[in-house]
């Protein structure tokens, strides 16, 4: 798995980052939601923890399943 993604092309892999991205602005906006909070300056240490770890782990997440998976970024 490695080997494919290391071997894509830049604009391929951008492909996948675009879609990974989008998902995990979606996961953290929804926690945005979950917290009646839009405005990131009022979100409590915790809360601001919560919200980047929602994006950054589900940025990855998203590509984990997309290349395991050989989905189409599309």
């Amino acid at each position: 798995l490695a080997g494919t993604v290391y071997a894509m092309s830049e604009k391929q892999f951008d492909a996948y980052e675009v879609k990974a991205s989008d998902e995990a602005g979606e996961a953290a906006g929804a926690y945005l939601d979950e917290v009646g909070e839009t405005d990131l300056a009022k979100l409590t240490t915790e809360q601001w923890i919560e919200f980047k770890k929602r994006l950054i782990f589900g940025f990855e997440k998203s590509l984990r399943r997309q290349f395991t998976t050989h989905e189409a970024p599309f």
